[in-house]
């Protein structure tokens, strides 16, 4: 580690800070530029609800104050709250937006790589120094010039790369995972709202449809054809309205300052805070003593009733549940059914919590009472059952790839302190071999051909990949199978993979439980050297040609742009 210095980190980034945009100048246009203010920062991320924005005149009025994809932000008063320290990096979806005042930007000069400057910024060792040196006690803010004399260690450049290719692989799925339920989400929410918000089907069903679209067939076949007057207007025959108290339990959390830690086992407070951002990283701690059904577990419903309102699924593992907090059950519906009945009158708590004349909105136990949901008449039959075979999948996944990137989360917060110190050294590529490991002779594409396929990383992550398409039987033909029409992106990366040597002679067939490690594993992908990305590659193109739809899945499984970006990092490290 001889070449490994102490710096400064002014001394290898530029910082800047934000413009005083006059909030009287704020637009209501969705389609304005966002402005990104102390609030927009939280852990490691954007948030974007209650967003203010800018008239797009500004990215040319401003341009000094247009951030860039990976730019670093931080927060620069209320540096670090409960939940942790508020630092993010820009996306490439967060764009275009602006900086405000009191919020740094972070860009690395040539001696540092940027997503290395963001590991540094989020590692334990600088909040730290944040907390260290935060001075004011109604508003604790820290300056530029504090910001810029924090001292790390900076490992040469190709180390820097390597180290951020391993933490950006698995920061990447945990960003899949996110995007993924969000769809799963979207998915299940716009499915409840079509069938009991709406009666889309009953509707379609009244007006002589003999299916729906997505329903199974027995379900639609159950379903009452007319409608009947409610309290809240037609709803379909035979179903009924209850109260949202009637269909599950909410169950208030504890003041758990009464059940302080012992010596004993003990259990993090799950507050407001910790929901939010979805984890207990660094939260207050209480006895073993808690009562048990005060004890939130994975797959819970949590419903935050004052201050930020929010319903979501747990997966942050075990944790007393605090006051403020609901805790949802029910003994006779399952799940996805309240979940997203309390996710519907949201919107309406929201509104009732923010005219209260106090300083933390909330709602009271009535509102629960007031808040209407219709139910079909009998939640145990056999058509309902076949309801919640739809929808409950959706929310397994939810629930799977929460704590997948829960686990993803926990090894890259355990290796960020390791690479940062040098404690854990990555191998580094610094030329092309040309042998593999059995001494067979490989073809060796140069760095700029690399670089040339590599580039194919970003229209990846971003654009649809493959559409499926099949005959129309109505053109008279014959009907075939439905087939798989890859983009322009992909053509282009099967057609570089041969130009460029990444597609190489050798047995894949008899490779696929290695090739199935790096897929499955972001660290040893972010390890593979030069020959084991070409096998990788080589196995692709080859398997695309006999399991059609093989490279639509290792793109949706993130694993694709993974391997491009590591491609990105070997003709990095490789001599010009």
């Amino acid at each position: 580690m001889s070449d490994w210095y102490q710096v400064q980190l002014g001394d290898h980034c530029n910082l800047f800070t934000g413009f005083p945009f006059k909030s009287a100048e704020y637009v209501k246009d969705e389609s304005a530029v966002k402005l990104v203010r102390g609030d927009n920062v939280i852990q490691g991320k954007m948030r974007w609800d209650g967003v203010k924005r800018w008239a797009t005149t500004g990215l040319s009025e401003q341009p000094e104050y247009v951030l860039k994809s990976d730019d670093v932000v931080l927060a620069m008063d209320r540096p670090w709250i409960e939940a942790g320290l508020k630092y993010a990096r820009i996306l490439e979806a967060d764009l275009p937006c602006l900086l405000v005042q009191r919020v740094a930007c972070l860009r690395a000069l040539e001696t540092q790589e940027q997503r290395f400057l963001y590991y540094v910024i989020g590692s334990r060792a600088f909040t730290d120094h944040v907390l260290g040196i935060q001075t004011g006690t109604a508003v604790p803010h820290i300056s530029g010039d504090q910001i810029r004399r924090f001292e790390y260690i900076l490992p040469p450049l190709p180390e820097q790369r390597t180290i951020a290719s391993v933490l950006g692989a698995l920061d990447d799925k945990i960003e899949l995972n996110r995007r993924m339920n969000v769809t799963l989400e979207d998915m299940a929410a716009a499915i409840f709202k079509a069938w009991f918000v709406d009666f889309e089907p009953v509707h379609a069903k009244a007006n002589g449809a003999t299916s729906f679209p997505g329903m199974p067939q027995e379900v639609f076949d159950s379903l009452p054809s007319g409608f009947v007057d409610s309290e809240l207007g037609e709803i379909p025959e035979g179903w009924e309205v209850k109260s949202l108290d009637e269909i599950a339990d909410y169950l208030n959390g504890l003041a758990l300052q009464k059940y302080p830690p012992d010596d004993g086992p003990s259990l993090p407070r799950l507050k407001i805070a910790q929901l939010r951002k979805g984890n207990v990283e660094g939260a207050d701690m209480s006895n073993s003593k808690v009562p048990e059904k005060y004890v939130v577990q994975d797959g819970d419903v949590i419903f935050s009733w004052s201050g930020s309102l929010l319903v979501k699924i747990w997966t942050g593992g075990n944790a007393a549940l605090n006051q403020h907090l609901f805790k949802v059950t029910s003994e006779h519906y399952p799940k996805w059914f309240y979940h997203l009945w309390t996710a519907h009158h949201l919107d309406d708590f929201q509104r009732t919590a923010a005219n209260k004349a106090t300083t933390m909105g909330h709602i009271k136990r009535h509102h629960l009472s007031d808040a209407r949901v219709v139910v079909p008449l009998d939640s145990s039959s056999d058509s309902f059952a076949s309801m919640t075979t739809i929808i409950d999948p959706l929310f397994d996944q939810c629930i799977a790839n929460d704590l997948e990137a829960r686990s993803l989360a926990n090894a890259r917060d355990t290796l960020l302190p390791k690479l940062l110190s040098g404690e854990v050294r990555i191998p580094i590529v610094e030329s092309a071999p040309t042998h593999d490991d059995q001494g067979n002779r490989c073809q060796a594409p140069s760095r700029d051909a690399l670089l040339e396929i590599a580039r194919l990383a970003e229209p990846l992550e971003h654009e649809p990949v493959a559409e499926l398409a099949s005959s129309d039987p109505s053109d008279g033909g014959p009907i075939s199978m439905p087939i798989m029409i890859y983009g322009e992106t992909i053509e282009k990366l099967v057609k570089l993979a041969y130009e460029h040597d990444l597609v190489v002679s050798f047995d894949w067939t008899e490779w696929q439980s290695q090739a199935e490690e790096l897929i499955n594993d972001p660290v040893k992908l972010a390890g593979a050297d030069l020959v084991m990305v070409q096998r990788l590659m080589t196995l692709h193109v080859r398997k695309e040609r006999f399991c059609e739809g093989h490279l639509s899945e290792m793109h949706a499984s993130g694993h694709l742009v993974a391997l491009l970006r590591r491609i990105g990092e070997i003709a990095e490290g490789m001599k010009r």
